[in-house]
């Protein structure tokens, strides 16, 4: 029994070859020793985030130490005191204060793991590659998580390129990750994603029959900490405000195929929402019942197609695993 997916995948490319990512764009330093009073100079026409052009200026000084700067007032734009959701402007001068961090150790990536990355690239354009992420591997390093997708094509990446992360998506779930060749790429997609110019289109398997009547999901999130720090997310009335379209792509006795269009951004909103209504996704270990979660060993989300306001659209298959576990659970 095969499921039936009916959007247009783009052709698998041949490796890529590391070479031929190439240009003459100015690279960010790397600085983590700043014992004296910096002034950085916004030189950018789009504007972009306080916060988020610090953590691209220092990336490798701790974020914590980011934002413990910018609240306290230390970084000061234009001489005055800003919140980190200011948009920086072309003109704007920043004062960053001293500081002095230790310098961490650079981390070793496996070069088989470098390799499944880039043999994940499915298609290219001047400004973007698009990768099919597997499951299980992260979009970027982080706590516990040493090293993601980022990190690996950087590492292999001509010493004048800078691969920028698009977007994210769940360490679990498999499918379209944009990543940007520049930093005005990335900028247009943070900016486009954060205004939801930008559809998304995710298939998933959930348990049960899902009920015709709910063709969308609108109850607010919000975010929480487990005792070990671990984040997850809940349903609630003081949660940001969330919506996620559904239907019904096809039915079987013990699990619906879903596709899934998310109107908003929120952590793991398609996961909470099925779990909501009661129909959680297969394989899912945070938001499911122990008889789900072990059902499978992956989480049976894939997102299956990203369009950008520009008209460009991208759409890439869930890996053959996808549907043997679709033709088991069903």
């Amino acid at each position: 029994l095969g499921i039936k997916i009916t959007e247009s995948f783009v052709t698998l490319l041949p490796r890529v070859n590391f070479t031929k990512f190439r240009d003459n764009r100015h690279n960010l330093p790397h600085m983590a020793d700043q014992r004296n009073v910096r002034y950085l100079d916004f030189k950018h026409h789009q504007t972009q985030r306080l916060d988020n052009y610090l953590l691209q200026i220092y990336r490798n000084v701790p974020r914590s130490l980011i934002y413990r700067i910018i609240r306290k007032g230390e970084v000061r734009v234009n001489g005055g005191r800003k919140r980190a959701h200011y948009r920086l402007q072309q003109g704007d001068r920043i004062r960053v204060p001293p500081f002095s961090v230790k310098e961490k150790a650079p981390v070793n990536i496996p070069k088989g793991f470098r390799n499944q990355v880039w043999d994940s690239v499915v298609a290219e354009t001047p400004s973007l590659l698009v990768i099919n992420k597997p499951s299980g591997i992260a979009t970027h390093g982080g706590t516990g998580v040493p090293f993601g997708c980022i990190e690996a094509l950087n590492v292999d990446a001509e010493s004048s390129r800078t691969f920028y992360l698009g977007h994210r998506l769940d360490r679990d779930t498999s499918g379209v990750l944009l990543v940007a060749k520049d930093r005005e790429t990335m900028r247009f997609l943070h900016d486009a994603f954060r205004g939801n110019q930008i559809a998304k289109k995710y298939i998933g398997l959930v348990v049960g029959k899902w009920p015709q009547e709910i063709t969308a999901v609108a109850e607010p999130l919000s975010r929480y900490l487990l005792p070990n720090g671990e984040r997850r997310v809940k349903v609630g009335e003081r949660g940001q405000s969330s919506l996620t379209e559904c239907r019904i792509s096809e039915m079987f006795e013990n699990a619906t195929l879903m596709e899934f269009k998310p109107q908003t951004g929120r952590t793991h909103q398609i996961r909470v929402h099925a779990a909501h209504v009661g129909h959680p996704i297969y394989g899912d270990q945070k938001y499911a019942g122990e008889a789900v979660r072990n059902a499978t060993q992956r989480l049976m989300l894939h997102a299956v197609e990203v369009s950008l306001p520009t008209g460009e659209s991208f759409s890439v298959e869930p890996a053959e695993e996808f549907e043997r576990i679709c033709n088991q659970i069903t």
